[in-house]
């Protein structure tokens, strides 16, 4: 083969491999990506986009993307939209948080120019458009969830964890602000889109600040994705050599990379197979930047999260550590005061005697008010009128008008019961007798309550017929017992009832459950009619500190569980029978009663059991 020959054909192949290093580079010079926009003040648009830098302008294209205001709630959106723009129309490229804000001139990119961009991805718009939803969901269960959540808590938290206005609010608006966290976390990281994310959006951000001229331009100590080899390859050939001049082989430090490095690309449906922000050969010796797997906002979010948990866990373990220390067991007890007993001298004093009666305990006093037994649906006729004394009367008359008597008062009912009562009727039957006795002019009048009546409610009706006497029949004849009562806050509620009557029933139904709140409540109403005042004194006497309670007849005498309440021991005790003017039976109780605590006693010889006992100190 002649030598021009052979040169001819190394020109050639120099040429054809300069042709395909520039077209590698006009395709290395594109990089597409996709991202999320979300709502930010800085955005006027929400959705899925496709970013794709070509060498002289920016492409977007737009997939369920919608106008955004803020304090407005987007509206309909739009598909499939693409804009092409110089890269003089970019007016701003801001990193804010994990996003990049990116902003164009609105006379050149319509109708969309703000956007903020996050949960960079390499995965077609498909799927970043379920991604929008999936955020957007989670937004507005972030907006409307807390309120209803806290509510609830605070509805049905027992009263044994949390009681009173007070309690259940402080419960609803911790669990407000930690499902309010807990649902703004979710959305984050909805947007965030991990570790691949803030690398695109990197490189994204890097190869769009290059084209604005914000950053220098590729080359080895800058880009270490264009390395000075592949800017040699994509230079012009060289001219040719005379035809005298040896052949002119590629250096190894040209073929090494080219033949052992193969581009990473990125693929897309739908679009042309373009190489991805690494699709340039790199050559094997040169360090990329490491990989970061998390935000360091994130990290130190973890580990804020991770070091309050154990340091509240670390306390509880202390507390109970120490708690254990300082109280000891029944073991060291014993052998403590054996050793004490051991070393004392003769002269130390003897130990408290034993009591010879058993210990008891109960969770309410005994009274008449509940001795028979409490109703589920409790009937309270409200008088009108007022007695002598001008207090309002307390029992139910009627009033001669032109010499008919006829009745006038309110019919007030409450539901006892833990369960709710549903379409409640009472009959009241009113009637007059003649001269011979017999009943005469009968008349009906029907309350009716439609639907369920929830446990404390009440419900008041007026009620007016002629007549002299009058009955009240009702459906419901259960008790307390067969039904369990509805809870204390119910029956607090019960209190800012206008009816002083109802507002009495509500403080007895305290004392009946054994909370304190009822004694409270007993004394703070105001005056009442005599027999409204006598029951109010039975509820005072049934919440005192010191209580008798299952009382029992034995043989000729009785026993009775004693109770003190109180946080001091009390002694000179003494058994009393409640009777007018003070003429009931009084026993004394031989042993103090520790605070705290309640002693089953036998009192022979008391005889029958009265209608109500009290326990006091000894006159």
């Amino acid at each position: 083969m002649s030598l021009d020959l052979v040169a001819r054909l190394s020109a050639a192949r120099l040429r054809f491999r300069a042709h395909g290093a520039r077209l590698a580079g006009l395709v290395s010079g594109s990089f597409t990506v996709g991202a999320l926009a979300i709502a930010r003040p800085e955005a006027n648009a929400v959705g899925a986009v496709r970013m794709t830098l070509l060498p002289k302008r920016l492409e977007v294209e737009l997939l369920l993307v919608g106008a955004y205001g803020d304090s407005f709630v987007p509206g309909a959106l739009t598909r499939s939209v693409r804009m092409s723009a110089p890269y003089t129309a970019v007016r701003g490229l801001v990193r804010k948080d994990a996003g990049v804000v990116l902003t164009f001139d609105p006379r050149v990119v319509t109708p969309y120019n703000r956007f903020v961009l996050t949960h960079f991805t390499d995965l077609p718009l498909e799927a970043l458009a379920s991604a929008h939803k999936r955020r957007a969901r989670a937004a507005l269960l972030a907006l409307v969830l807390p309120l209803p959540l806290a509510a609830l808590a605070a509805l049905l938290v027992p009263a044994d964890l949390a009681s009173g206005v007070l309690g259940r609010g402080a419960l609803g608006l911790m669990v407000f602000v930690a499902s309010a966290a807990l649902l703004r976390l979710v959305v984050r990281l909805e947007a965030w889109g991990g570790p691949l994310s803030d690398r695109l959006r990197d490189a994204f951000e890097h190869r769009l600040a290059q084209r604005l001229a914000i950053e220098p331009a590729a080359s080895f100590e800058t880009d270490p994705f264009d390395p000075p080899e592949a800017r040699e390859l994509r230079a012009d050939p060289p001219p040719l050599a005379p035809m005298e001049s040896p052949l002119v082989e590629p250096t190894a430090a040209i073929a090494a990379p080219l033949a052992t490095s193969a581009p990473r690309t990125v693929t897309v449906p739908g679009i042309a197979e373009t190489p991805s922000p690494v699709g340039v050969p790199v050559p094997a010796d040169l360090p990329l930047e490491p990989r970061r797997r998390f935000q360091p906002g994130f990290v130190r979010g973890l580990a804020f999260t991770a070091l309050g948990v154990a340091t509240a866990v670390g306390g509880l373990a202390g507390y109970g550590y120490i708690e254990r220390r300082s109280t000891p067991t029944p073991v060291e007890t014993a052998r403590s005061t054996a050793d004490a007993a051991s070393t004392e001298a003769p002269s130390a004093a003897p130990a408290p005697p034993v009591s010879k009666w058993p210990a008891c305990s109960c969770a309410h006093a005994d009274s008449p008010l509940w001795k028979a037994g409490l109703p589920v649906l409790t009937l309270i006729p409200i008088s009108k009128q007022k007695d002598d004394a001008g207090r309002p009367a307390s029992s139910i008359a009627p009033i001669i008008t032109k010499g008919v008597p006829r009745y006038d008062f309110d019919m007030a009912i409450v539901n006892d019961a833990a369960v709710p009562l549903k379409d409640v009727r009472v009959v009241l039957t009113f009637a007059r007798r003649n001269k011979r006795g017999e009943r005469t002019n009968v008349t009906d009048r029907g309350l009716f309550w439609e639907g369920e009546l929830g446990p404390g409610r009440s419900v008041k009706w007026n009620v007016e017929a002629p007549g002299s006497e009058v009955r009240i029949d009702v459906d419901e004849r259960r008790k307390l017992g067969e039904v369990p009562p509805a809870p204390a806050d119910a029956f607090v509620k019960l209190l800012g009832a206008r009816q002083p009557p109802v507002r009495l029933h509500a403080a007895m139904m305290l004392a009946y459950l054994g909370d304190p709140r009822g004694r409270e409540a007993a004394q703070a109403l105001g005056e009442l009619g005599e027999s409204d005042e006598r029951i109010r004194q039975m509820v005072l006497r049934a919440t005192e500190p010191l209580r008798v309670c299952d009382v029992k007849p034995a043989g000729t005498g009785l026993e009775a569980c004693l109770v003190n309440a109180d946080d001091h021991d009390r002694e000179d005790l003494e058994l009393v029978e409640i009777a007018p003017e003070g003429a009931g039976r009084r026993v004394d109780v031989d042993e103090p009663l520790a605070a705290r605590s309640g002693k089953r006693v036998t009192f022979p010889a008391f005889g029958e059991p009265p209608e109500e006992l009290a326990l006091s100190r000894r006159r």
